[in-house]
């Protein structure tokens, strides 16, 4: 699964208008439920086996409920305990237990089988009805607004499975599934497998499919609707791209196809293991709450990937990542499954890692470690929070497994797969995989399994290696020491330092680069050296009689996991002669070390803003690029007090409108500068400029204003209270009419600086249980604006108020989605800060909802302290302009 619906950016770079992306989100179904702890799956496991399902489902296309029977077939050891299935639905309709109808006994998300009536060998039939889910885990069910097709799809890791149908709903009892949907005559019906035979009977059809291979619950599919499709071959295996009717003009499916079958290709030469699904289905679906879903045979995809407009190559290369990273899956997570949820990690990690390997290997892209790079920054972000964690640990229940989806199960594992290959050898690294995937192929696995097939390849330690990478939280931090007498090095070490959670320092494996001039003036390589340290120094003999370098660079190739401090001369270099420097990997890494310095309060912001605009107008790099325009926009609009902001915003609008003036037309570079450009515009000028892009009278040749940079224009406008925003809110509706336009005007609606539009918001957002997840984001995600803090000031006291109840009454996904986008983020005043920090004093806090407080509010006084040293650093500056004659 792919959890974040935006890429990671730097660490100066978040969402200055939206809400922050959510990570994977459970919600609870009509029905109690109680989560389902490892205890009682470990319990469960030992008693019974070879389970198998039977399911049958009703689907029309009006209404909110649906119907269906499951027959499940499984043998039990003899206990004298009373046996449960799951089922968080509506309702239970009729339960026949091995031939004989028995009373219906559903609590708390389970359905009671009496331990009298179980057989070594059983068969239970039952009757379900429910309705559809409006927060996201479970069937949802969309109706389009231009055209009224129906669309409905299935979404359910950790513990969805069990929303929707009753089953044992853990992932290490795998099991085969056969399906029979009963639906509208000329509605689409997907399953994991391919269907076997379909039935028309007037305007119904029933649809039939064979047994699925073994697997988990939470990978079974069923996707039905009016879809459109598109259908090809890899070899003879089928192929199939499907979403809806709406948006089939925009679909690039020859571009999708050809990254399926190269993907295909090379995981299953690099595995060694044939791809064991017999189809492959990519299907974008609407409102969907995550990034994709691995449902094998099955794929589901966030509709943010089917683009409106020219794609840039980010754009392309995010689609493809994701693409590879479900497919990934299908190998680690579906062929071979986790036992319980706290081996999530290695699922996502490695599908994280290997989308990269695979996406470097093919031939459109030679800059896949660079984006990996900069998506590893999230895991760098979440590793130094007080909230960071091992990367395996204990997960207690399905409750608790919703929470594990961060930085550190994804982006921190993904990263340290990267150093094992790295520390192992490739080769090794990749035999390791061949061999456990041959033990374990259709089964469950667990670390130790993992290890140990690695272990097979390597004379290597990696248990010791597990124990401090896994089992331990926290961030080293790695710094080059050294010194040079003549133009000679006299000394060099590395030294290790904890940066965060452990008192831990660990075995790495890096590679030290030295750079210097050439006679043009560039900083080139003056050698590489591969090397493992540990411990708190490392002595590095091999550098001693080398040319005095002007920069080391201790992680090249970025194959270590590690904080990179620079040392004081490789500072001074980077700071004067970062444009100068010819690696654009290494100038990325770079430009990453210098807004750490601003995250890490050493390097104030306005000394960072001096550094892009002498710099950024060289860089040539479409990594670096993009990650400093969102940085540059970040700190414009959220890293700055009022008084600096009014008095630096002017000079950044007007940088930037310059160099989007210079890019070539028609190019990713003028779309990534201009569109900045728009975002940031917040002058009388600026507002200006917003206006006449929108209504086409001021552009640039070739450039091409998409949907959302439009809605996002005009949000802008709203929340600057432009006299002519109503006008072009209205005109933008009339435009663009599709759900997504639709959901953008309630955004922008939100956005209006009126304290009756913000209360309307607030109480719907309270009350409102009838819309989905994805309606009432559109709300939260207008309501706090950077250029509205005063305004919003009345309702942070509100906000601390209401969290408790609002977690406490409300379904995991909307407390999730309303404690973070509701959060005061852009109010660094005294009194939210301590707010803030007597919430978190409480001892009644639930230990999630504190989890998010905690690093909401560790955020807010960093923002409040980079504002300070700016303001700091703006004053200084003003003084000195003051006293020159």
């Amino acid at each position: 699964m792919i959890p974040r619906l935006s890429p990671v950016l730097t660490v100066l770079s978040v969402a200055v208008l939206g809400i922050q992306a959510a990570p994977a989100i459970a919600a609870p179904a009509p029905g109690s439920h109680q989560p389902i702890t490892e205890a009682l799956a470990i319990t469960r496991f030992n008693r019974i086996s070879r389970v198998g399902y039977d399911l049958q489902f009703a689907l029309d296309k009006a209404g909110e409920q649906y119907g269906g029977t499951a027959t499940i077939r499984f043998d039990s050891h003899p206990r004298k305990a009373d046996l449960f299935l799951d089922y968080a639905g509506q309702s239970v309709v009729s339960i026949i237990l091995n031939g004989t109808r028995i009373p219906i006994r559903h609590e708390a998300g389970r359905i009671i089988l009496p331990a009298a009536r179980i057989h070594a060998h059983n068969v239970v039939e039952i009757g379900f009805r429910s309705v559809f889910d409006k927060a996201g885990h479970g069937i949802m069910r969309f109706v389009d607004p231009e055209d009224k097709r129906v669309y409905l799809y299935t979404d359910f890791e950790p513990d969805g499975a069990h929303r929707v149908f009753p089953c044992f709903d853990q992932p290490d009892l795998k099991a085969a599934y056969k399906l029979t949907v009963s639906a509208p005559v000329n509605w689409v019906v997907l399953g994991n497998r391919a269907s076997d035979r379909r039935e028309v009977a007037g305007d119904r059809q029933t649809v039939r499919f064979p047994a699925t291979v073994p697997i988990s619950p939470y990978l079974f599919a069923m996707h039905a609707g009016e879809y459109v499709s598109w259908h090809d071959k890899a070899g003879t295996m089928p192929l199939g791209i499907y979403a809806r009717a709406s948006l089939k003009k925009y679909m690039d499916a020859p571009e999708i196809f050809t990254i399926t079958k190269q993907g295909l290709g090379y995981f299953a030469d690099y595995f060694a293991t044939a791809y064991p699904f017999g189809k492959y289905d990519q299907v974008f679906v609407p409102e969907y709450q995550h990034g994709a879903m691995e449902n094998p045979g099955a794929v589901t995809f966030n509709e943010k990937f089917i683009y409106r407009s020219r794609p840039t190559d980010a754009r392309r290369f995010d689609r493809d990542n994701v693409i590879l990273h479900e497919m990934a899956h299908m190998w680690f997570g579906d062929l071979v499954t986790m036992k319980w949820w706290n081996g999530l990690w290695l699922n996502e990690s490695f599908a994280t890692y290997m989308a990269a390997r695979a996406q470097q290997a093919l031939p459109r892209y030679g800059d896949t470690w660079q984006r990996f790079y900069s998506t590893k920054q999230w895991a760098y972000e979440t590793d130094q929070r007080a909230t960071t964690h091992a990367i395996d640990g204990p997960v207690v229940d399905t409750e608790a497994a919703t929470g594990i989806f961060d930085g550190i199960t994804y982006g921190k594992g993904a990263s340290v797969m990267k150093q094992l290959a790295y520390y192992m050898g490739e080769t090794a690294f990749r035999d390791g995989l061949r061999t456990y995937f041959q033990r374990h192929a259709f089964g469950n696995s667990t670390l130790p399994d993992f290890m140990g097939a690695l272990q097979s390849r390597t004379p290597l330690d990696l248990g010791g290696w597990s124990q401090v990478w896994l089992k331990t939280a926290g961030l080293n931090a790695v710094q080059p020491v050294w010194a040079s007498t003549a133009g000679k090095i006299t000394q060099f070490s590395l030294a290790q330092t904890v940066r965060s959670g452990a008192a831990q320092l660990r075995p790495h494996r890096t590679a030290i680069g030295l750079f210097g001039p050439n006679a043009q003036g560039q900083l080139v390589s003056q050698g590489e050296l591969p090397i493992s340290y540990a411990g708190l120094s490392t002595a590095v003999p091999a550098m001693i009689g080398k040319a005095a370098p002007s920069l080391v660079f201790p992680n090249m190739g970025d194959h270590d996991y590690a904080k990179v401090i620079l040392d004081p001369v490789s500072l001074a270099t980077a700071q004067s002669s970062l444009s100068a420097v010819a690696d654009p990997f290494l100038r990325l890494q770079l430009w990453n070390s210098l807004s750490q310095m601003v995250r890490d309060h050493e390097l104030d912001a306005l000394a960072y803003l001096d550094l892009n605009l002498l710099h950024l107008p060289k860089e040539t790099n479409p990594p670096a690029v993009n990650g400093q325009l969102s940085a540059i926009a970040s700190l414009a609009l959220t890293e700055l007090d009022d008084a600096t902001r009014t008095a630096m915003l002017p000079r950044i609008e007007a940088f930037l409108w310059a160099e989007a003036a210079k890019q070539p037309a028609k190019s990713d570079a003028q779309q990534q500068w201009t569109n900045t450009a728009l975002s940031v515009s917040r002058t009388a000028a600026g507002q200006k400029r917003l206006v006449s892009f929108l209504q086409g009278k001021a552009t640039f040749p070739g450039f091409e204003l998409d949907p959302d940079m439009r809605w996002q224009i005009i949000s802008i406008l709203t929340a600057c209270n432009h006299p002519e925003a109503q006008a072009l809110l209205n005109a933008e509706q009339r435009r663009d009419p599709s759900d997504k336009g639709i959901k953008a005007a309630v955004f922008v609606a939100t956005c209006r600086p009126d304290i009756t539009v913000k209360d309307a918001a607030w109480k719907r957002l309270l009350t409102d249980q009838q819309s989905t997840i994805s309606e009432l984001t559109s709300v939260m995600a207008g309501f706090h604006h950077p250029d509205q803090v005063g305004l919003l000031q009345p309702f942070a006291g509100r906000y601390f108020d209401t969290i408790q109840d609002v977690y406490r009454t409300r379904e995991n996904a909307f407390a999730r989605r309303f404690v973070q986008s509701m959060f005061p983020r852009f109010a660094t005043d005294p009194a939210t800060l301590a707010r803030a920090d007597a919430m978190l004093k409480s001892t009644t806090l639930p230990a999630e909802l504190r989890k998010w407080l905690t690093d909401l509010t560790e955020d807010l006084h960093r923002r409040a302290k980079i504002q300070t040293l700016a303001h700091q650093a703006l004053t200084e500056r003003l003084a000195k302009t003051s006293q020159k004659p």
